[in-house]
C-alpha cells in the first residue's frame, strides 16, 4: 500500500513533492527508489516525526504540506487533488476523516499551521487544534480517503472495492483473500 500510496502522490497535479518518514531503512530505501524523499524517523512518537517532516518541508521551501498515512488502497491522484483545491490561494487547513474518527489527510497551508494530532480520534483533536488557533478549517469527506487498513475488519470493508492491482496481489499474498 505504501506504494500506492507514494504513486497516487506523485501523480496528482497539485503534489511538488514525495516526502516519507520512516525508522524502517527498507521503507525509506523504496520510496527513494520511487522518487520520494526519505526522512529517517529519529522520533519515537509520530506526530513529533510529522512535525519534523512539516518543518522540513517548510524550510526547503513548501508552501503548503498534505500528510496522509501509508494504509489508504483506495487513494486516486484525483482525491489529492481535490483536497488541494479546496484551500485555494488563501491558504488554510483541511481534514479528511477516517470511518472511525481519525485523520487520514492533514492539508495545511502554509505548512506548520497546526499541529499535528495523530492517533485515537484524532480529527477530533484536529478540529480542537485549528479552533483553537482562530483558524477556519474545511472537512473532505470521500470513502477513498475514509478507508485505512488498521483491522481485520478494514480488510472486510475492502473487499469487493476497485483497488489498485498491486495492493490486491499483496494482500492477497498477505490474507489468503478475495479481493
Amino acid at each position: 500500500m505504501l506504494t500506492h500510496v507514494i504513486q497516487a502522490s506523485m501523480k496528482a497535479k497539485s503534489v511538488d513533492g514525495v516526502v516519507v518518514v520512516s525508522s524502517d531503512n527498507l521503507i525509506l530505501k523504496k520510496a527513494r527508489e520511487q522518487g520520494a524523499f526519505a526522512i529517517q524517523d529519529v522520533d519515537e512518537d509520530l506526530n513529533a516525526a510529522v512535525a519534523r517532516a512539516m518543518r522540513w518541508c517548510a524550510e526547503r521551501g513548501a508552501t503548503a504540506t498534505l500528510t496522509i498515512p501509508s494504509d489508504l488502497p483506495l487513494l486516486r491522484p484525483t482525491d489529492i487533488d481535490e483536497v488541494v483545491e479546496l484551500v485555494g490561494e488563501g491558504g488554510g487547513v483541511v481534514l479528511c476523516p477516517s470511518y472511525d474518527g481519525g485523520t487520514n489527510a492533514l492539508f495545511c497551508s502554509p505548512p506548520n499551521l497546526i499541529e499535528p494530532c495523530f492517533g485515537s480520534m484524532s480529527f477530533y483533536r484536529h478540529i480542537y487544534e485549528a479552533s483553537r488557533r482562530g483558524l477556519p478549517y474545511l472537512i473532505y469527506e470521500s470513502p477513498r480517503f475514509s478507508l485505512d487498513i488498521d483491522t481485520p475488519i478494514d480488510l472486510k470493508r475492502l473487499i469487493g472495492r476497485e483497488v489498485d492491482v498491486s495492493t490486491k496481489l499483496d494482500l492477497r499474498r498477505l490474507f489468503d483473500l478475495q479481493v
